[in-house]
């Protein structure tokens, strides 16, 4: 988290209510298992900044959410809308998508960060 952060300082962009949006919730790629998963720790630091955070992972259902989750659990992200896009888990569904249409739920200067190696390097701003 407090990477992702210092990478949208670098590019300038106003952490304080910056609308940002996870990739991924489960423990593991294309799968609905949300035990033992560290995403939910990430944006509980995330939150901690005072920052909007959406969370989008089509292989969970939002009715399952049995902990207290520090953002808003979205069925479908808008575009144009993100200062920072966090790729969290590698679910196909967001691979398939590729890197530039990843990028459409960002503004116009937005951070991609991608935690997993889904990506190729060029393709995101900084990987884990």
């Amino acid at each position: 988290a407090e990477r992702f952060i210092k990478l949208m300082l670098k590019k300038n962009i106003n952490i304080l209510r910056a609308k940002i949006l996870v990739l991924g919730l489960t423990f593991k790629e294309n799968c609905s298992d949300l035990r033992n998963s560290k995403v939910l720790s990430m944006i509980e630091a995330l939150s901690s900044y005072k920052c909007n955070i959406d969370v989008y992972d089509p292989h969970v259902e939002k009715k399952l959410l049995t902990s207290k989750l520090n953002g808003r659990f979205v069925t479908i992200p808008k575009t144009k809308m993100y200062d920072g896009i966090i790729l969290a888990v590698k679910h196909d569904i967001f691979l398939n998508k590729g890197a530039k249409n990843l990028r459409k739920y960002g503004k116009i200067k937005h951070v991609l960060m991608d935690l997993k190696y889904g990506l190729a390097q060029s393709d995101s701003d900084d990987r884990l």
